[in-house]
């Protein structure tokens, strides 16, 4: 049982990792966006 009850949580983290790596690569190119927009005005 103890096995059964391991995978999941494993299956969660390696979830957890995968969406939390994506959400930081979207960040950055948003943030790298708004930043060249945010100089582009300035000038």
């Amino acid at each position: 049982m103890s096995e059964s009850k391991a995978c999941p949580r494993e299956f969660t983290t390696v979830r957890f990792l995968i969406i939390s790596g994506v959400a930081t690569l979207c960040f950055k190119t948003s943030l790298q966006r708004v930043t060249r927009e945010g100089e582009a005005e300035y000038r």
